[in-house]
């Protein structure tokens, strides 16, 4: 080869080197190879509908383990007896009488009341027959209380003294003589005896009034209380005597 070929050559050399050095200084980061990077394909974008919520299901209790308050009341609950009760007085049902005439008073003395109540009124509007029934259960409860020595047989003697004076009947009477007589009730009792015995009419009864008359005006009361209920008794039986003599 000529020198001016060998020349040439070598300049060609030069030249490549310095266009590859020129090209490495303008990109110093460029990795000489760069093998190639492999992705994965994108997955397809599914449009999905939105999910209802699942109601929510409350289960019934079982009958075993319902509240024994949410059961109806029983038909042998006072309360719910006395309200049958009050309910028969209203409506002047005689044939619950004989129901009420099985009311035993040492049970309960809320259905008590209610119950000596119902045969007083009732009695009073009821046949000959009924109405002589409902004195004599008048006249026993009568019996009976008063030889409770309790709080509540007070009351339904109490009670029962007015009772026997609503039937309005002459049949009321001898019952009522027998307690004022046996002279074993408080004062006030016996004054409530004496007008009730008034309200009947009851001028077979002056006998008895005229002896309680007697036992008052024996009385030696010491607080003006006890002055007071001695008065009382002493005015209802004169008036009652007063009123039988004329």
């Amino acid at each position: 080869m000529q020198p001016r070929s060998l020349l040439f050559v070598a300049g060609a050399i030069v030249a490549v080197g310095c266009l590859v050095a020129a090209v490495r200084m303008k990109d110093p980061v460029a990795p000489a190879s760069a093998a190639p990077v492999a992705t994965a394909p994108l997955a397809p974008i599914v449009t999905t509908q939105p999910i209802a919520p699942t109601p929510t299901t409350i289960a019934k209790p079982s009958p075993s383990v319902v509240s024994a308050d949410s059961s109806p009341p029983s038909a042998d609950d006072p309360f719910v007896r006395r309200a049958a009760i009050e309910e028969a007085i209203a409506k002047k049902d005689l044939s619950a009488l004989p129901e009420i005439e099985k009311t035993d008073l040492t049970v309960n003395g809320y259905l008590a009341a209610s119950a000596i109540d119902a045969v007083g009124k009732l009695g009073a509007i009821a046949p000959p027959a009924d109405k002589r029934e409902a004195v004599r259960t008048l006249a026993r409860w009568l019996r009976e209380e008063s030889l409770r020595k309790t709080n509540d047989a007070a009351g339904n003697v109490s009670i029962l003294v007015d009772a026997l004076a609503d039937t309005k009947s002459e049949e009321a009477v001898a019952p009522l003589v027998a307690a004022l007589d046996s002279a074993t009730h408080p004062l006030f009792l016996e004054t409530r005896i004496v007008q009730a015995l008034d309200a009947l009419g009851a001028k077979s009864a002056a006998a008895s009034v005229e002896r309680f008359a007697v036992r008052v005006r024996a009385l030696q009361p010491q607080s003006d209380f006890e002055k007071e209920l001695a008065k009382e008794a002493l005015e209802a039986a004169e008036a009652s005597l007063t009123r039988w003599r004329g």
